[in-house]
């Protein structure tokens, strides 16, 4: 991957427009955190980027338009983990790793190669042979990490990775996405609620209102702008250095 660029991209549910007129650029090697109230158009924005509901505009990944890949090659190049998990079945931390490669056609060695990579790299290596059904949450949520690593997307978009995640959790799996994000030719999307990690961990921010983009750039710019104030309606600094007083 060279480059993301989504070009007045508007999503609609039926006839009523959700997003508006969204457009911004991310580069290989970033992480854009998505961010605004709930409501504000997130989830929509991910269910567009993933061709899942009714939109306008364009989506270009490396020059070529989104809406002309097949379903295998979008499989290929954009991975998503969810923030929830269907796990019904006693399948092994492996199985579930090597899901991610089915929209390839390789031999068994190649599987597991890559499968060994990804769980390496998300820290489930010692877990490989257990029942994802006697996994903590966390844990949990590190095997269907490594599974869309195991996919070896170009773009990793993330719904709320660390909702409901335990602090040392929370930092794993956003440290592993730094990780992952050093080798060449990727990038993230990241919806999160929690913007003291969004703002420790991306690289660039898009501030959604309403369905509307009301600031996008680096992050550090978009979490000390007046724009986070206006959207959320309250002092956001102050409320966070209020918070973390009793650290001090």
């Amino acid at each position: 991957m060279k480059s993301l660029s989504i070009q007045n991209l508007s999503a609609y549910y039926g006839e009523k427009k959700i997003l508006s007129d969204i457009s911004f650029d991310l580069k290989e090697g970033e992480c854009l955190a998505l961010i605004g109230p709930n409501g504000s158009g997130k989830t929509t924005f991910v269910r567009t980027l993933l061709g899942t509901v009714s939109s306008k505009g364009n989506i270009y990944l490396d020059g070529k338009n989104l809406s002309s890949f097949s379903s295998k090659e979008r499989a290929k190049r954009i991975g998503v983990l969810s923030q929830i998990h269907s796990v019904g079945y006693p399948y092994s931390v492996r199985e579930v790793v090597e899901m991610g490669r089915y929209a390839y056609k390789e031999g068994r060695s190649e599987i597991k190669k890559k499968a060994d990579l990804a769980m390496e790299l998300s820290g489930i290596a010692s877990l490989s042979e257990r029942s994802i059904l006697s996994l903590s949450g966390g844990e949990l949520q590190r095997v269907f990490l490594g599974q869309v690593f195991a996919q070896d997307p170009e773009i990793l978009v993330l719904d709320e990775p660390t909702n409901h995640l335990d602090l040392i959790y929370q930092k794993q799996v956003l440290d592993t996405l730094r990780k992952w994000l050093k080798v060449n030719e990727r990038a993230a999307i990241c919806v999160i609620h929690d913007l003291t990690l969004a703002g420790r961990y991306s690289d660039k921010a898009l501030l959604l209102d309403n369905g509307k983009k009301a600031l996008w750039g680096k992050s550090d710019e978009v979490f000390s702008s007046d724009a986070l104030n206006k959207v959320y309606g309250m002092d956001v600094k102050e409320w966070m250095i209020d918070l973390f007083e009793k650290w001090k």
